[in-house]
């Protein structure tokens, strides 16, 4: 069992892939994301950010901290164990 959290986080970087960005998004472009499809308050753009890098799924850049590296191996390892499905599924259908 996983929480909504985790699973909210998935479910936006399949967003990410869904709009485009496959190896990299900047803090502004997530934001609008989180926005979109989860909450518009500062304090849910701010925990998804956090959370999605604590559980491996972004990595910040290691210079410039406004840009975040998507880890889409993990994303698609945990995606396949929770939803049943891959991310690669995703990318075909477009």
């Amino acid at each position: 069992m996983v929480s909504k959290a985790f699973k909210n986080c998935l479910e936006l970087i399949e967003k990410m892939v869904k709009h485009g960005y496959v190896n990299q998004i900047n803090r502004e472009s997530l934001a609008k994301l989180v926005s979109m499809y989860i909450g518009a308050d500062q304090r849910t753009i701010d925990k998804y950010a956090r959370v999605c890098a604590q559980w491996e799924l972004l990595t910040p850049h290691p210079t410039n901290k406004e840009v975040y590296y998507i880890n889409l191996l993990t994303v698609d390892k945990q995606m396949n164990e929770v939803f049943g499905r891959s991310m690669k599924q995703i990318t075909l259908e477009q």
